[in-house]
């Protein structure tokens, strides 16, 4: 291919994604103009909607005194830990389930009896036993992000083809050759599907119990606005958490796409 060839071919991947991106965020653009006029017009009070400008302010505010860094760090890091253990735990109990009976009548009650469970009505007993801060919102976060991923991983690896496995099998791969490099590799598709959905609870549950077992953290920042009545600070506070939250699941579908690339 010559330079010119690769060229265009790059000139319009960019404009493609140009244009994506566009379409993407008109609504937002248009959702903040809305914003601005509703609040030229004072048809909501300032109190219950800040205009744009003071949020913004607010957000500089933030940026400034240097603690928005750190404030974000904090929740990162729980988020990530959360997710962690959860994708862990609930990878090998969603395996340990296609593959023995005895497990899978085990946990099978238990997931389904803990599982609608809204785990927000936890956070009293987590904090019995784990106290206030981080270990607390930590294992809340996890223990409400495990259930998506070991179902998933349960109903991917149970759908495989039983041919596939029993091919695999009579090639001389053992049972635990066949799971990692035949089994795992079909069901990925739906094992990545319930680790999304763990993302997004790790951090949902993250912010919501920083609200009430942490001092520290986004959800924090959010409670204290509006404990002292900072409505600004508030709504910046819920956009900086939407912010990181659309993040979460941009990369997580770029990471998707990676591993993915042959079912696309």
């Amino acid at each position: 291919m010559t330079d010119g060839a690769t060229s265009d071919t790059k000139s319009r991947w960019a404009l493609g994604h140009l244009d994506n991106l566009w379409l993407y965020i008109r609504p937002i653009i248009a959702l903040f103009v809305l914003w601005q006029v509703i609040s030229l017009f004072g048809l909501i009070p300032e109190q219950a909607l800040p205009a744009p400008l003071s949020v913004w302010d607010s957000m500089v505010e933030l940026v400034n005194s240097g603690s928005l860094l750190s404030i974000v760090k904090i929740t990162i890091v729980r988020v990530l830990l959360a997710f962690s253990i959860a994708v862990f735990v609930g990878f090998s109990i969603g395996m340990l389930m296609s593959q023995s009976r005895i497990v899978e009548w085990f946990f099978d009650p238990i997931i389904s009896v803990a599982f609608p469970i809204p785990k927000v009505t936890l956070v009293p007993i987590y904090v019995l036993w784990f106290g206030f801060g981080t270990v607390s919102t930590v294992a809340l976060a996890a223990t409400s992000a495990l259930f998506p991923v070991a179902i998933s991983t349960y109903d991917g690896t149970k759908s495989v083809d039983r041919e596939i496995i029993w091919s695999a099998q009579s090639m001389g791969l053992s049972r635990l050759e066949t799971s990692l490099k035949v089994i795992v590799p079909a069901a990925l598709p739906d094992i990545l599907n319930g680790v999304q959905i763990s993302l997004f609870l790790s951090f949902v549950v993250v912010v919501v119990a920083e609200m009430v077992t942490s001092g520290s953290g986004l959800g924090r920042v959010l409670v204290e606005s509006v404990r002292f009545f900072d409505t600004p600070q508030a709504v910046a506070a819920v956009i900086i958490i939407a912010f990181f939250g659309l993040l979460f699941d941009k990369l997580f579908r770029l990471v998707r796409a990676r591993f993915l690339w042959w079912a696309e």
